[in-house]
């Protein structure tokens, strides 16, 4: 994938040789994130008087997303919600910092660059569509009931606010985490790996990433309450779309407003569990019926059948609102 004249893509050039190789500066962007989060997290919890929380979490947590949800329902806050994401997002981009250096390359590489707010936009209103879309079509098919939605007061405004700001965190680290660092490292060591020098086309080896990535993405959920192979099934889709946009557009912009989106609408708009983890407060109570297939049950509407084609939707639209920088 060779940018042509006046083009901007992040993934364009090859760049200096990779720390040693792909794998390790993998393993060092793991195992670096993981150990400035977790130091972090626990001088937050020694100021504030909780140090006995420190070891609750374990160190893996950031990474691998387990250690912190049981097998029941859980249910979260925005306030305890932004804390812990601005530690991930600060160790995230302090992690890029320090491997860009070593690997003299720019951190823009890894798919945040300059801020493309446009390109947010349009993904956050495709996301926001979506799950408006799809939660309807669960409405129409008697798999959920839209219970009564608060007063559109200064108080729920505020907390769709704070819960916007949230998933905005959320997703901002996931797609960070998982398609930049990772996705870029891995893509970049496959296309100059010699077992796959016949297949030394950015196109063969960005997709392989992506699926490998995807994957790392799905599993990431596996410790959430209530998972069920169609929302499996489902994330691993959702991942396979934001690697898309990457590789369109060069940048994570579209994807993280997407990811925002879709999040917020299905736990703080219309209250229901968003990868079976519930939010609190959220402006709509719904309802979920026994039709797990339809309905997602208590994972939630990215647990359901009707999820797999909404993507497929998410491809055409994001073909449509992403400008090719190939």
């Amino acid at each position: 994938m060779r940018a042509a004249p006046g083009t901007n893509h992040d993934l364009a050039e090859p760049g200096p040789p990779l720390l040693v190789n792909a794998w390790l500066g993998i393993a060092v962007f793991i195992l670096l994130f993981s150990s400035i989060s977790y130091t972090l997290r626990a001088i937050l919890l020694a100021v504030i008087g909780r140090a006995d929380r420190i070891a609750t979490v374990p160190l893996t947590y950031a990474i691998l997303n387990v250690g912190s949800h049981s097998a029941s329902s859980v249910t979260i806050t925005s306030i305890d919600t932004i804390p812990t994401q601005l530690i991930f997002l600060i160790s995230l981009l302090l992690t890029a910092r320090i491997l860009a250096r070593l690997e003299k390359r720019e951190p823009s590489s890894y798919g945040i660059g300059r801020v493309r707010l446009t390109d947010g936009i349009k993904g956050g209103a495709v996301g926001l569509i979506l799950m408006a879309f799809l939660v309807g079509s669960l409405v129409v098919c008697h798999s959920v009931a839209l219970g009564p939605c608060s007063t559109l007061s200064g108080g729920s405004m505020f907390g769709g606010t704070l819960w916007l700001i949230a998933f905005f965190l959320i997703s901002f680290v996931e797609e960070f985490l998982i398609r930049g660092y990772i996705l870029v490292t891995l893509a970049r060591g496959l296309r100059d790996n010699v077992k796959f020098s016949r297949f030394r086309n950015d196109s063969f080896t960005f997709g392989i990433a992506s699926i490998c990535t995807s994957v790392i993405f799905a599993a990431r959920h596996l410790g959430n309450p209530n998972i069920t192979r169609l929302g499996v099934c489902s994330l691993f889709m959702f991942g396979l779309l934001c690697c898309f946009t990457f590789w369109r557009s060069g940048a994570l912009w579209w994807a993280i407003g997407f990811h925002a989106a879709w999040d917020w609408s299905q736990a703080f708009l219309f209250g229901l569990p968003s990868s079976g983890i519930y939010s609190a407060p959220h402006w709509c109570a719904a309802r979920i019926f026994n039709d797990r297939i339809i309905s997602g049950g208590l994972f939630g509407p990215e647990g359901s059948l009707l999820t797999l084609p909404v993507l497929i939707v998410g491809y055409l639209l994001a073909r449509l609102t992403l400008k090719d920088t190939r």
